[in-house]
């Protein structure tokens, strides 16, 4: 490889920033954006300020950023902004919003010089012009493909003369408009200031053609990522002449099918003659790159006989690229030697990944791509610099929360980092790595995938060091149930999978406690849910059952066996523990009360009135605790409900199940109990047994049906 490419780019992260103590200023912004009735009063419109308060810039700027990190932005709070005499915003970055063309109108104002919008779906075409007629010194305007503000409808339905369309304002510099489909050289014209445009995601250029660039004489950078049919476009211009001002072009693509070229090397080599001051070029996703050394030709003689494996790029050997985007490239383009360019993206190795996520950091496609890539080093061992790789992952994960591919990609990467032998985590580390995964949780709460994922990232900077306990603890003493109790109970659950967590969990965790939130938060429905999710995944060590048959807890568990609220999810957890428990045989029980055989006669009556199509949280993975249950002889309760459990998760979500238990011998497990004499004069269980194995006998017999549709 050669040696111009091993540079890496630097980058600054956003998450780092916490790592630092919060200035005094920064605190105080925070206090009040909390309590907001400080600076203002709420109207039937909107927050008004108080009499004698203004914000100038350095004030509105971070608060407006502040606020933003803990609520959502409306149009309620962004009347706060609405009176510019004592209100100073110049910088706005609204995401995940629901503001609306009123809403934003209240921010445009002439000394607003930053707009970026993300996801603010209650926006129109008219927010487009109400830009172009209030922030008339507005220099950077960044409107995500996922913002509905463009013209085009407008346009398209001449609601506005062509001729007589205006630009946002004739004073931007930086412009970002993504996944518009035509009248581009309409929008555009007239911005002569124009130094940066992002056009990614187009859908069709339409009349805008690579040669009206050069109507924009300080225009540096030109970002052209996944813009459709952009091979055609590029072929297809003719009469450009040389632009001396662009430094940067992006022309990837993140499926390789829309990056075919005809003649790859012919079309490199125009466009860096073309622009002869190019540093910075992408081709990531296309063919540019040729097929390397087995079409080395002369068309160009460098003055010191230096070479390019890149037949394009020969005119700049001498002058090497500062940077050249080769990822997923065709041929393999990123493992060639000679590559004129000081920094290279691509999957050759480490340092090329670094460089491919810090520039494909805006392109969410690509960079779960390149997180996939990490694991895959992290998993053979190959990557040394895992707290570089840590930076990358966190800053993904905090840029892309509502990104569910990234998130899942992103923890899993995290879970390999964690896992390798030489990674040392430090407080502040644990601390950055904690607050993310748990905000991409809170973020994707019912996502079972991301929150198994999470948990074992959580598991893996283990529970004392995180205070989970502390957490939960905090919960009791001060009588509250909220989403952070919540979230803490139900990692809790996730993590005690494992029996070292479940002995850690009960040596850390005074059973008493237990007790006592079973008191106080007995109404509480998911705190129930989880709680006895925890205790059910202890009760299955079995070297710990002991430490579970107490007096008050075997109370609550039978007193919570009839338990209707809200379903049967409660009824059936505590069920559960209560099987496991007995499983022992009943010298274990070695309490006075309750009873065991009236705790399991009572649990038997609970089980009889279940609904067997009832629907519960299926978290398991594997199926062989439950069937070492139905393997019991001398507890006939515990057969029950490890046989009603298998016979609800069959029929409840047969594809997730009836290959779990088919896999694990389950079915020959059922005709065991129904060639059990004692077994089957228990005729619940002789007919939930029939029910497994019918389940999954149509699963099979589906799937074979299916894989003869295939053949």
């Amino acid at each position: 490889m050669n040696h111009l490419g091993n540079r890496r780019l630097q980058t600054k992260y956003k998450h780092k920033k916490e790592e630092f103590p919060e200035s005094l200023f920064s605190l105080s912004l925070k206090c009040v954006a909390h309590n907001l009735h400080f600076i203002c009063r709420a109207t039937s419109s909107g927050y008004q300020l108080n009499e004698g308060i203004k914000l100038p810039s350095y004030i509105s700027n971070p608060f407006f950023e502040i606020y933003q990190n803990g609520e959502q932005i409306s149009d309620y709070f962004v009347s706060l902004f609405k009176d510019v005499t004592r209100t100073n915003l110049t910088s706005v970055n609204i995401n995940n919003s629901k503001i609306t063309d009123d809403g934003l109108l209240c921010l445009l104002h002439d000394n607003l010089y930053d707009l970026t919008l993300t996801n603010c779906h209650g926006l129109s075409s008219k927010t487009y012009i109400n830009i172009s007629k209030h922030a008339v010194k507005l220099q950077l305007l960044n409107i995500d493909h996922s913002v509905p503000i463009n013209p085009f409808e407008m346009l398209k339905n001449g609601l506005i003369p062509r001729n007589n369309f205006c630009p946002p304002t004739s004073n931007l510099k930086h412009f970002v408009l993504r996944s518009i489909e035509k009248f581009l050289s309409c929008i555009l014209k007239n911005l002569l200031n124009l130094r940066v445009l992002d056009l990614s995601y187009c859908l069709d250029l339409g009349s805008f053609k690579l040669n009206h660039i050069n109507q924009l004489p300080y225009l540096h950078t030109l970002i052209l990522f996944n813009v459709d049919r952009l091979p055609h476009f590029i072929e297809t211009a003719h009469d450009i002449c040389t632009q001396e001002s662009l430094i940067v072009l992006d022309i990837s693509q993140t499926d390789q099918r829309q990056g075919v070229y005809k003649d790859g090397n012919k079309t490199l080599a125009l466009i860096v003659k073309y622009f002869p001051n190019l540093m910075y070029l992408d081709i990531s996703g296309t063919n540019l790159a040729g097929k390397g050394i087995a079409e080395y030709s002369q068309l160009y003689e460098s003055l010191s006989s230096k070479k390019s494996d890149i037949l394009g790029l020969e005119s700049r050997v001498d002058n090497p690229l500062e940077f050249l985007g080769l990822y997923h490239t065709t041929h393999n383009a990123c493992k060639r030697h000679d590559i004129p360019a000081k920094s290279i993206s691509g999957d050759a190795n480490e340092i090329q990944l670094f460089n491919a996520a810090v520039s494909c950091m805006n392109k969410p496609k690509q960079l779960k791509n390149i997180l996939d890539d990490f694991t895959y080093l992290l998993k053979n061992n190959r990557c040394m610099q895992t707290i570089q790789t840590l930076d990358i992952v966190l800053e993904a994960l905090t840029k892309y929360v509502n990104n569910r591919l990234i998130q899942v990609s992103g923890n899993f990467t995290l879970y390999y980092i964690l896992k390798s032998p030489p990674f040392v985590l430090t407080n502040v580390t644990a601390k950055r790595i904690l607050t993310t995964t748990l905000t991409g949780i809170e973020f994707h709460k019912y996502d079972g995938e991301i929150l198994f994922n999470g948990c074992h990232v959580i598991c893996h900077l283990r529970v004392e060091d995180v205070k989970i306990i502390n957490i939960i603890t905090k919960g009791l003493f001060l009588r509250t149930w909220n989403d952070t109790y919540k979230k803490a109970w139900i990692i809790l659950w996730n993590a005690t999978d494992k029996a070292s967590v479940c002995k850690r969990f009960l040596d850390e965790f005074y059973m008493d406690y237990y007790k006592e939130f079973f008191s106080y938060f007995t109404n509480q429905y998911d705190l129930m849910v989880h709680m006895l999710g925890v205790l059910g995944n202890v009760a299955e060590v079995k070297n710990l059952r002991p430490r579970l048959i107490q007096r008050k807890i075997i109370k609550v568990l039978s007193d919570q066996l009839f338990s209707t609220q809200e379903g049967i999810e409660v009824s059936y957890n505590a069920a559960r523990i209560i099987a496991y428990l007995a499983s022992d045989d009943n010298t274990v029980w070695r309490i006075k009360g309750p009873i065991r055989c009236q705790v399991l006669k009572k649990m038997t009556e609970a089980m009889l009135n279940w609904n067997l199509d009832a629907q519960l949280q299926l978290d398991y993975r594997s199926f062989k605790s439950i069937l070492q249950l139905a393997k019991v002889r001398h507890t006939v309760e515990c057969v029950h409900w490890a046989v009603w459990a298998l016979a609800n998760f069959t029929k409840v979500c047969p594809e997730k199940c009836c290959s779990i238990v088919i896999a694990e011998g389950g079915i020959r497990i059922m005709h065991e109990l129904l060639e059990d004499d004692q077994i089957n004069e228990n005729m619940a269980i002789n007919s939930l047994a029939k029910t497994v194995i019918n389940q999954c006998m149509i699963f099979m017999e589906s799937t074979e049906e299916a894989s003869q549709i295939d053949k």
